[in-house]
C-alpha cells in the first residue's frame, strides 16, 4: 500500500471513531485495580484519547503513547488543560514502560512485531506492581491480518494466552473468531483474545477463575 493510501486510511479512520465513548472494557479493568494502589495508567496505542479522556475522569494519572503524530496533536488539544497526562510519539519497542497499576491495550498490542513481542511484553509486565491490571486485546492465529501483507502483527493460540498470563489473576476473557468489519467497514475476519487480567506477586503461581 503507497503512503498517500496509507495517510488517508488513516485520516478516515480518526474521523470514523472521533466519536467513540470509551471502551466498557476499560471501565471494567478501573473497577477491577485495587484502591490500594495508586491511579496511574499507561494507555497504549491511545489514538485520539477515547480511553484517556475516562481515565482522567476517573482521577488516573496517565501515560499515552502512539506511533503517529496526528492522533497525538488530537489528544494535545483534547487535553491542552491537563498537568496528568504525558503523550509521547512511539511504538511498543521504543517505548520505556515505567510503573504504573493499569495497562491498557486496546485493539493495539499486536501491532508489536512477533520477533519483538516477547521482550517488549517483558517489559510491560514488569512495569506493573503485585495487584496491576492488564487489560486489552491480542490478536489470534485466526485473524485475516495475520497473512496480510498490509500487517506486521504478532498472533496467538489460546494456550500461547495461557503462557502469557501465568502468575495472573484471570478477571475476563473472551475470544472473538468470526467474520466481521473494520471500523472504516472492509472486511474482515476478526480472531481476537480480550483479556482483563490480575498481576499476582512474585513467588504466587497461576491462577484461574474461569
Amino acid at each position: 500500500m503507497d503512503q498517500e493510501a496509507t495517510e488517508a486510511r488513516w485520516q478516515k479512520y480518526y474521523a470514523q471513531v472521533s466519536t467513540q465513548s470509551h471502551r466498557k472494557l476499560t471501565a471494567m479493568a478501573v473497577k477491577a485495580l485495587s484502591p490500594a494502589l495508586q491511579k496511574t495508567a499507561l494507555d497504549c496505542g491511545c489514538g485520539i484519547g477515547s480511553d484517556i479522556a475516562y481515565l482522567l475522569e476517573q482521577g488516573f494519572d496517565v501515560q499515552g503513547f502512539d506511533i503517529r503524530e496526528e492522533p497525538l496533536d488530537v489528544c494535545r488539544q483534547r487535553f491542552s488543560d491537563c498537568p496528568w497526562l504525558t503523550l509521547t510519539q512511539a511504538d511498543f519497542m521504543e517505548f520505556g514502560y515505567s510503573p504504573v497499576s493499569l495497562i491498557v491495550a486496546n485493539s493495539s498490542l499486536f501491532f508489536c512485531p512477533q520477533p519483538a513481542f516477547p521482550d517488549v511484553w517483558q517489559r510491560m509486565i514488569d512495569a506493573l506492581p503485585a495487584g496491576g491490571i492488564f487489560s486489552g486485546d491480542l490478536l489470534g492465529v485466526n485473524d485475516s491480518w495475520v497473512s496480510s501483507p498490509d500487517h506486521d502483527v504478532s498472533a496467538f493460540t489460546a494456550a500461547d494466552v495461557d503462557a502469557l498470563f501465568t502468575g495472573f489473576e484471570i478477571i475476563y476473557r473472551h475470544e472473538r473468531d468470526e467474520p466481521g468489519q473494520t471500523a472504516l467497514g472492509r472486511s474482515k475476519h476478526w480472531h481476537m483474545h480480550t483479556v482483563i487480567a490480575r498481576k499476582g506477586a512474585a513467588d504466587q503461581g497461576l491462577i484461574r477463575t474461569r
